[in-house]
């Protein structure tokens, strides 16, 4: 006989509360979630508005109290990522390189899990990473992190799509740094079409494109349409983000670069004065972008016969870059070649020469032999030589970077005629005195063709800084 069991067992057990128990309980979990949803979306939206104010400190403060919140939802979930891709880029704005690396780094890995490894978000993380190690001379790895980003923003989201065009103008100013002007210059006309096409919520994306052709174009030696590009760049980016924005800074110093290299020196110096003061409000007297900035209106001062002021600001930005980005990145090299023509025109060859040759070896090792760079660094090299009466030595150096000046900038480039110049006159001293007339005629003719261009500088006039670096 069978007997049934009269008392069920404990899981039978109705509850006193009925099936409205389990209701309640996911009631109150959905309640959780939403509330920790909200509390994270409050602090990231906070975040993301003051960062676009340029008020970095405080939008760090809103972006770690969103970290903890985003950290609830899983180590997988693609809020985390974008809280930590949200503060990565604060602090590569800020400077904080290492800091800003880890934190791309880590958003990265949760993006490539997802379903897709060519996801449009992979690719803005990778863009953002790319811009990071440019920013700290690594320009391979840079290079390699951008060209995956556009590989998979143009197969995703089509080739005219505004990401696309933000991608090219990164790799613009990567090429830029690369030496490959041309090249830097066809990116930006392309990314150009394609954000000129895309309305209002591109226009500060455009005014960064606009400022990065106009570094393109100055360091081509087109100077009239560099200039167009720069004054309408800034009249773009100071609508769209106002007149103290710290990402406004680019531009401004774009477009006072090409107010230098035409000789209208005190236009120039208000810009550079303009954009050092809005830097130093915004993001502190140490952070390494206020030293392309010092480099630049030292550079005015010492065109506009003022070496004694210019020099401390050479020191002060040289100080600022090795501090913040190390002894061996190559624009520490570019300031260092700077300083070193301070004192090679004030006769202090015997500073010079170390400055020049310290210079020289950062460039080779990290930008390779024939980066334009090391170009402008061996006729620098050459003219402290030459001032020391060391002619056999100096030969051989300008003959190099007449060979790699050609090659970057073309025949009829005024660094090249500059340089130029410069050989005719080792060769005047050397008593090859038709090697020097023909050599000089040569010159003369490349700098007649430019002749805003001030004639008393090398490095200073075709090495100052003023290269966007907005990542998205």
């Amino acid at each position: 006989m069978v007997v049934e069991n009269q008392y069920p067992t404990r899981s039978e057990t109705p509850s006193p509360f009925g099936c409205g128990y389990a209701a309640l309980c996911l009631i109150l979990s959905l309640g959780a979630a939403l509330a920790d949803e909200a509390r994270w979306s409050y602090h990231m939206n906070q975040g993301n508005r003051l960062r676009d104010q340029g008020r970095y400190a405080e939008a760090e403060k809103a972006f770690l109290l969103a970290l903890p919140e985003a950290e609830k939802f899983g180590d997988r979930d693609p809020r985390l990522a974008l809280t930590l891709n949200n503060l990565g880029l604060l602090y590569k704005n800020q400077g904080r390189y290492r800091e800003s690396q880890a934190h791309y780094e880590r958003a990265l890995a949760i993006w490539e899990k997802a379903p897709s490894p060519e996801d449009p978000r992979v690719a803005t993380t990778l863009h953002n990473l790319g811009s990071v190690h440019r920013a700290e001379g690594q320009y391979a790895r840079a290079a390699a992190l951008f060209e995956r980003a556009l590989q998979i923003e143009e197969k995703t989201l089509g080739p005219n799509h505004p990401e696309v065009a933000r991608t090219l103008s990164s790799l613009a100013s990567l090429r830029m740094d690369q030496g490959d002007y041309p090249e830097a210059e066809r990116l930006c006309r392309r990314a150009l079409r394609i954000q000129e096409k895309s309305g209002p919520p591109e226009q500060a994306a455009l005014g960064t494109t606009l400022s990065i052709l106009a570094a393109a174009c100055r360091l081509q030696a087109k100077y009239d349409a560099a200039e167009r590009f720069a004054k309408r760049a800034l009249r773009i980016k100071e609508k769209a983000l106002g007149p103290e924005h710290p990402e406004l800074t680019a531009t401004l110093q774009s477009l006072a670069d090409v107010y230098y290299v035409n000789a209208r020196f005190s236009e120039a110096q208000r810009l550079y004065e303009r954009s050092l003061s809005i830097q130093e409000k915004a993001l502190g007297p140490e952070h390494a972008a206020l030293a392309a900035t010092l480099s630049n209106l030292a550079s005015i001062l010492q065109a506009r016969g003022r070496p004694g002021e210019a020099e401390p600001l050479f020191r002060r930005g040289l100080a600022i870059k090795e501090t913040a980005l190390g002894l061996e990145h190559p624009e520490a090299a570019r300031m260092m070649n700077n300083l070193a023509a301070l004192y090679a025109k004030q006769g202090r060859l015997a500073e010079a020469e170390p400055l020049c040759q310290r210079a020289l070896a950062i460039q080779q090792k990290v930008l390779g032999p024939g980066h334009v760079d090391v170009g402008y660094t061996l006729n620098n090299l050459a003219q402290v030589y030459t001032s020391q009466g060391r002619y056999a030595e100096a030969e051989p150096l300008f003959l190099a970077a007449w060979k790699l000046l050609e090659k970057s900038l073309g025949k009829d480039h005024p660094a090249l005629g500059r340089g130029l110049r410069n050989y005719a006159f080792l060769l005047q001293k050397m008593g090859r005195k038709a090697e020097a007339r023909e050599t000089k005629a040569r010159a003369d003719s490349i700098l007649a063709s430019n002749t805003r261009d001030p004639a008393d500088f090398t490095v200073d006039l075709s090495e100052l800084e003023g290269r966007p670096r907005r990542p998205r």
